[in-house]
């Protein structure tokens, strides 16, 4: 049984919405650090996820988040971390990494203008950082909503699209979005038929590796420039493929 049964009309927050997205796509763990305006999907989150078995972990800042995100998703677990404005900017490194070993990762953004001294509420202006920050090639999903309903949709399909993938998901939205009150629809993915990618072990399977089972080879270092070049070459074809899907 899901955490939600049937359809229930709600009234909360952007930042609520995102925490009962997550449930319902079936998140085990987040990872975070505070920051306005994602605080309270923070605390949504704390309050709901010990009655459904799933975990919470407070970081000492972003990089931590984004790496111990990365660090979940490795072991199986269907992990995620929301941020905004200054700690996007320090979670490009993490997400770099992601891009770069094909980790999915789902992360969501409460965009603010400014940096860390500035306006912490109203901004749209992080959509070119998102697609394109880091020192990758901006292979990454970035899902832009416009409103709380969008806002729950788009994260539980962002869980789909980064394990189907395997490129760093991103859901953007904003202060107004976060802290404001809107009517939307609750809902179970799979009572309408929406089927969720399973999540699996990338580190730590059973089995010698290369005898009991094949190795995991989750590089992103090459000392070749020809062999990085052939590994882009496949990951950017796979996303131009993938990109029609979304």
């Amino acid at each position: 049984m899901g955490i939600i049964e049937g359809e229930k009309k709600a009234f909360m927050t952007g930042n609520e919405a995102v925490a009962w997205a997550a449930l319902a796509a079936g998140a085990e763990i987040m990872y975070g650090y505070p920051i306005t305006p994602q605080n309270e999907i923070m605390q949504y989150w704390t309050r709901l996820a010990p009655k459904h078995g799933r975990k919470f972990l407070q970081t000492e800042d972003e990089l931590s988040a984004g790496f111990t995100t990365i660090g979940g998703v490795l072991t199986g677990k269907r992990a995620f971390t929301a941020t905004a404005g200054p700690g996007n900017v320090l979670m490009q490194e993490p997400m770099s990494m992601a891009e770069a070993m094909r980790i999915p990762t789902v992360v969501v953004v409460q965009q603010r203008g400014g940096p860390s001294t500035a306006t912490v509420i109203y901004s749209q202006q992080e959509v070119t950082l998102t697609c394109f920050g880091g020192n990758g090639e901006g292979l990454r999903v970035v899902y832009s909503t416009s409103s709380h309903q969008e806002l729950y949709d788009y994260t539980i399909k962002a869980f789909n699209t980064a394990w189907k993938y395997r490129f760093p998901t991103f859901v953007l939205a904003d202060g107004y979005q976060a802290k404001m009150r809107e009517s939307l629809v609750l809902y179970d993915p799979e009572e309408r038929g929406i089927e969720m990618v399973p999540t699996e072990a990338f580190v730590g399977k059973p089995g010698m590796p290369g005898e009991d089972r094949p190795p995991a080879h989750l590089r992103n270092t090459y000392n070749i420039e020809e062999e990085l070049e052939e590994v882009l070459k496949k990951d950017i074809q796979e996303y131009e493929q993938m990109a029609p899907e979304i």
